[in-house]
């Protein structure tokens, strides 16, 4: 009896279907390949969310290499054309974007 306890047995065979025992005492494919598709979404949230940070807050020292080589008008220009879309964003967030641009721009001023 003791001896049944210890050692499962399986007492069906389904062709393509896993056994409960191997997947309660070993190695099942199965189960890895569905935590692999658990975890595929976060190398894509970091990545997106690392781009919506990263994207305002270069704005920043974008500002502050212009105030530095003194305005080149192309590199102004590009400056506009590649955050314009900033500037269709909500009033709070406009508010806290111009923040950073002056911030960065004194700090740029000050050397």
């Amino acid at each position: 009896m003791l001896e049944a306890y210890l050692w499962p047995t399986c007492d069906s065979f389904t062709p393509g279907a896993s056994f409960s025992c191997v997947c309660r005492f070993g190695y099942n494919a199965d189960m890895e390949e569905s935590r692999r598709r658990q975890h595929r979404w976060k190398p894509w949230a970091t990545l997106i969310l690392t781009a919506a940070l990263a994207y305002p807050l270069s704005l920043g020292p974008a500002c502050m290499l212009l105030e530095r080589t003194g305005y080149p008008p192309t590199a102004e220009e590009i400056v506009k054309v590649v955050y314009a879309p900033l500037l269709s964003l909500p009033e709070p967030i406009k508010r806290g974007i111009v923040w950073w641009e002056v911030t960065c721009t004194r700090f740029a001023m000050r050397r």
